[in-house]
């Protein structure tokens, strides 16, 4: 078998849906798959802050560089609005979406694709 053929697509588009529900809504995010260049330098980045600190981290160091690996991988989305306001797809305008407590439902909706590898290859 040729193993080039399970390459995973470098990107992946999600739906998000209603946190009670589930019914889909009127947004969808694309993601940066595991091996697209974006992700790849966000690892280097901050395995590299990791090593220049030269100490353990804290609870409060991996959330932020969880939701950071969230914001660099978020390459797209659509009809985010928040506050009344169309949310263009900015890292700093992710960040603000991602870092609502309040909207904890819909970055647990995004860390999970992202760990979904399975949702990354061809069907």
């Amino acid at each position: 078998m040729d193993l080039s053929t399970l390459f995973p697509k470098d990107e992946t588009v999600i739906q998000i849906t209603h946190p009670k529900t589930d019914e889909p809504l009127d947004i969808s995010i694309t993601l940066a798959g595991p091996a697209h260049p974006v992700k790849m330098a966000f690892e280097r980045s901050a395995l590299d802050a990791r090593f220049k600190k030269k100490r353990d981290m804290d609870a409060s160091s991996l959330m932020a560089e969880s939701e950071s690996e969230l914001v660099a991988r978020t390459l797209s989305w659509t009809n985010v609005v928040l506050f009344g306001e169309v949310l263009e797809c900015t890292p700093d305008n992710v960040a603000k979406v991602y870092g609502t407590p309040h909207l904890f439902w819909l970055r647990n909706q995004v860390a999970a694709a992202v760990g979904d590898t399975v949702s990354f290859f061809q069907s």
